[in-house]
């Protein structure tokens, strides 16, 4: 066994005696159960043998790996349970947008402890406290989980939720479509800022990144769940709370493609708008600007930027297509990089900005 300094026996011994102390409050749980892996946690750091008595014997009297186990294995039951019973304490008409994916988390959370506790804790049973309710609960949620019927909640879940987080990017879309408009008419009446909240170009990327978030989510979900029906569908377009069922009549298209069009459409349009800014400055001989938008110091190179947009965008950045698409043209772009970085590196002030050439 593995020397341990009485500072941290004695931090875990109370850290055990605190867990014994509340193991019958069912309010704290929660913070039982976050006890308990930390002392799991520091238990294996500290290199001890987690299959032996002799190390549960540190954290007091009469404490063996059976005790510790089952508490262990209780508290991963009660969390269990918990998630489950946020599945239906959520309701439509009070997180409109996030019921299904509050729903999808807790089930994903069930599935991850009803994993977590078959794996780990197949030899070990219960402490003489169990509530017999919560037990034979559990049980039935085993049950559920081998029929299936888990499962089917949880797709469900999950496609109700795309379509939750499809309305909310048809929200932010409509928003960035009328900041593109303003951001056009400030940049075409030079009437914009450099620094300064109230930015049109900053609005503009605050608007597309918020739609940008919503579509990264949904394409994280078909990614992690590949075999659920991914196919075009109507859905009700936006929430309602007079009308019977709490949903609109109008309808929209949820669709894969719609998603990607949309996600294409704002990354070209997001970088249109910062090459037509950088362009102002850069034929007034500024190279180096902020791009926080809130004068922080944010300091970058603004047509190195663009170019590296449409790289991480995965757009070829020596093609002729790809600089069309932002309403400009290959030679322009890369003269205008060159003397920017010549630039910068002359003068010498900022040549940190400089990333290596493209």
């Amino acid at each position: 066994m593995s020397e341990i300094n009485e500072s941290t026996l004695k931090s875990l011994q109370t850290e055990w005696r605190s867990v014994q102390n509340s193991i019958h409050d069912q309010e704290q749980y929660s913070n039982l159960l976050s006890a308990v892996h930390k002392i799991h946690s520091d238990l294996k750091d500290l290199c001890l043998d987690l299959g032996a008595d002799e190390t549960y014997e540190l954290l007091g009297q009469g404490v063996d790996r059976d005790t510790f186990q089952k508490i262990y294995k209780y508290l991963l039951i009660t969390d269990c349970l918990s998630s489950y019973r946020n599945v239906f304490e959520t309701r439509a008409n009070r997180y409109v947008g996030q019921f299904n994916g509050k729903k999808q988390f807790s089930l994903e959370l069930v599935f991850e402890r009803l994993d977590d506790i078959a794996q780990r804790f197949t030899d070990i049973g219960l402490p003489e406290f169990a509530d017999p309710l919560l037990v034979a609960q559990y049980e039935q949620l085993v049950e559920f989980k081998d029929s299936g019927l888990l499962q089917k909640a949880l797709d469900k879940a999950v496609l109700d939720n795309a379509a939750d987080t499809f309305r909310t990017v048809i929200s932010y879309y409509n928003e960035y479509q009328a900041e593109i408009a303003k951001a056009r008419q400030a940049i075409d009446s030079n009437d914009y800022e450099v620094d300064g909240a109230n930015d049109n170009r900053v609005r503009v990327r605050s608007a597309a990144q918020n739609c940008l978030s919503n579509i990264k989510k949904i394409e994280e979900d078909v990614k992690k769940y590949p075999n659920l029906d991914w196919a075009d569908k109507s859905i009700s377009k936006e929430y309602n709370k007079r009308s019977l069922y709490g949903w609109s009549d109008e309808k929209t298209l949820f669709s894969l493609s719609k998603i990607r069009s949309y996600k294409d459409e704002l990354i070209l349009k997001q970088i249109e708008v910062e090459f037509e800014w950088a362009k102002k400055f850069y034929d007034q001989g500024i190279h180096v600007l902020d791009t926080s938008g809130g004068g922080y110091g944010a300091l970058v190179l603004p047509i190195q930027k663009v170019l590296l947009d449409l790289q991480e965008a995965g757009f070829d950045i020596h093609s002729d297509e790809s600089f069309e698409k932002i309403g400009t043209d290959k030679k322009t772009v890369w003269e205008m990089y060159k003397r920017e970085r010549q630039s910068v590196l002359d003068s010498g002030e900022h040549k940190r900005l400089v990333k290596p050439a493209l």
